[in-house]
């Protein structure tokens, strides 16, 4: 199974051929073959957000120019911080629609370990606004079910030792650890997404800016790279506000203490961690 969180394969798997057709797709427009039809309608959910979103979009036409993270915003609609990206970040804007999706039913698997597939759908599309197609496309997905608790289900993950990294920097920046929580799983999911994307934009660019042997890069891709070196940065900083919002909003944090530990997972580099380790264990059907 590929990865859960990462876990953004229809914006992913779709992205080259985005990019190849966006000197005739108009900008924040989703061709027609690059997702499915309900990814679409969610992303265009995303882009119509609440009042807060649509103020900072005004002041983030321009990458560099990102307005500053609202507290106000609700943790189960962090989609609608992909407005702060500029329009052509058509993949990343993708990737904060999924990943809003996929930690909405993470939460309510959280919340009640034991909830079908019906009841999860509902709550997280009423959580997030989200449409019940794209997060039944996502739950479909999720990890069978199992007996571990939360406990045991971290003690199993920790034997990763990038994701051993991750719960020592919590400990660096004094965040104690409960293991009933889902707050050192948001670390995990943190990391992960961070490095995921991060290399993946990386390799895009690099791409972009190939020739081969005895001639110039092509003007084209030049201007493409640079494009998506200003995406990648753009958007991990929107996912990094996303995960602040989640630690001060949902796991009650002080300001100053998830500012630290945003600081010190930022180093911190999670590329081996799958499907089960990234979510929360369900106890369905046992």
């Amino acid at each position: 199974m590929k990865k859960f969180i990462l876990l953004t394969g229809i914006a992913l798997l779709a992205f080259l051929w985005v990019r190849s057709r966006s000197h005739t797709t108009p900008a924040g427009d989703a061709p027609g073959k690059s997702t499915s039809a309900d990814s679409q309608r969610a992303a265009a959910s995303a882009s119509g957000g609440g009042r807060a979103a649509a103020a900072t979009a005004a002041t983030a036409a321009k990458p560099g120019r990102l307005a500053p993270f609202a507290p106000a915003a609700r943790y189960e609609r962090i989609h609608e911080l992909a407005m702060q990206l500029p329009e052509h970040c058509i993949a990343s804007r993708r990737i904060l629609t999924n990943l809003s999706a996929l930690l909405a039913i993470g939460d309510v698997v959280h919340g009640d370990r034991s909830l079908g597939d019906g009841e999860i759908l509902r709550q997280a599309s009423e959580n997030t606004g989200l449409s019940t197609n794209l997060i039944g496309e996502l739950l479909a997905r999720y990890p069978a079910a199992t007996l571990d608790t939360m406990g045991r289900h971290y003690f199993k993950a920790l034997r990763n030792p990038e994701l051993l990294e991750v719960s020592k920097a919590f400990g660096r920046v004094g965040v104690p650890i409960d293991l009933g929580s889902d707050l050192l799983l948001d670390g995990f999911r943190l990391c992960s997404i961070q490095t995921s994307h991060g290399a993946y934009m990386d390799d895009i660019e690099k791409e972009m800016k190939f020739a081969p042997e005895g001639f110039a890069p092509l003007p084209e891709g030049l201007a493409e790279a640079e494009k998506l070196a200003e995406e990648r940065v753009a958007s991990i900083r929107v996912i990094e506000n996303a995960f602040k919002e989640r630690f001060i909003s949902r796991h009650r944090l002080d300001p100053g203490a998830a500012e630290a530990l945003l600081v010190e997972l930022r180093a911190v580099r999670v590329a081996t961690a799958g499907d089960v380790e990234l979510t929360v264990p369900r106890l369905r059907g046992m």
